[in-house]
């Protein structure tokens, strides 16, 4: 005979940003079961089929899911992880790299400037940090923190990156800050690269802006986004409008609440602002001193030498 219970509570998100998910029934019943066995088994198929439905009430503003199929991405998660590590593990090198050593892996391997003159022009529209000879212009070690407006998720004020770094260190009672540039059409970033670097951040709170797409599907498309195991559950296009980018970032706010339950996001302007200033493309995270507004450490460009880049957000986490 077969039971079907309730064991535990999806995350009850906050309404802060009209986004939240509704716990339907007490913990710890019975949903429902089949009658006695053997009879009538297409009849206990159906009643187990809708007993195991997650019926989890969902606010009309919510997010639809950032997978196609979540089940599938969640089960096959270790196995990416080792896969896409070592599709990125730049050879030779452990550290975090470099600008120079992510292009040197790059190009012409990928991206050949001899070859494909379209895909060679389109690499260095999309990803123009990782071209040879670029100059980094991002935040250092030491630094001033870089400031500009925040956008909320649904209609409201603007704000800026310090003002609410500082007042999520506050409302935490620490003094540094992850910022965490994201971008759910990254198959790194959504596969496992935001999950372990959260886990890495060992509870120092993280502050998410969601930048232009990683991976837009009219732009600069990416084979994993459309079929597969971690297949995106819809299409993401170029944000033409704020409400694009809202819509693309409510997804991904859904979706690093299962790990993340009181996380916070913005989203960056059309002018794609903190995206140029802090160089995140196709995503990035910044440790910063909220106080004094300094830079305490970065990791490099993604999604290269994931290990590294846990190691340096475990060491600029650290609490003095």
């Amino acid at each position: 005979r077969q039971y079907v219970i309730e064991t535990e509570a999806p995350h009850k998100f906050g309404a802060k940003q009209t986004h939240h998910k509704l716990i339907p029934r007490e913990l710890g019943v019975c949903v429902d079961r089949i009658g006695l066995t053997p009879f009538n088994m297409a009849a206990k198929i159906a009643v187990v089929k809708e007993a195991t439905k997650d019926e989890e009430t969902i606010c009309p503003s919510c997010n639809a899911p950032v997978f196609g199929n979540p089940m599938q991405a969640s089960m096959m998660q270790s196995m990416m992880r080792r896969m896409m590590n070592g599709m990125m593990k730049i050879k030779g090198i452990d550290t975090d790299p470099t600008v120079p050593e992510v292009s040197n892996f790059m190009v012409p391997a990928m991206f050949d400037p001899a070859g494909d003159a379209d895909k060679w022009a389109l690499f260095q529209q999309q990803r123009p940090y990782c071209v040879p000879g670029y100059e980094p212009q991002a935040p250092q070690p030491g630094d001033a923190v870089p400031d500009g407006p925040l956008f909320p998720l649904v209609d409201g004020p603007e704000t800026t990156l310090l003002t609410e770094a500082r007042a999520l260190a506050a409302k935490h009672g620490t003094s540094k800050v992850v910022l965490s540039f994201d971008s759910v059409t990254c198959p790194f970033w959504r596969s496992y690269g935001a999950k372990d670097l959260f886990k890495a951040a060992g509870g120092v709170p993280t502050l998410h802006v969601y930048i232009r797409e990683a991976h837009p599907k009219d732009e600069f498309d990416a084979a994993p986004n459309g079929k597969g195991p971690i297949s995106l559950a819809r299409e993401h296009n170029k944000h033409q409008t704020i409400e694009d980018r809202r819509q693309s970032a409510q997804e991904a706010l859904g979706f690093i609440r299962k790990w993340e339950p009181d996380a916070v996001m913005f989203v960056d302007g059309m002018d794609d602002a903190l995206e140029a200033m802090y160089e995140a493309r196709p995503w990035r995270q910044y440790v910063i001193e909220v106080e004094m507004g300094v830079m305490v450490d970065a990791i490099g460009l993604t999604p290269f030498n994931m290990a590294a880049k846990i190691a340096v957000v475990k060491e600029a986490t650290k609490e003095v």
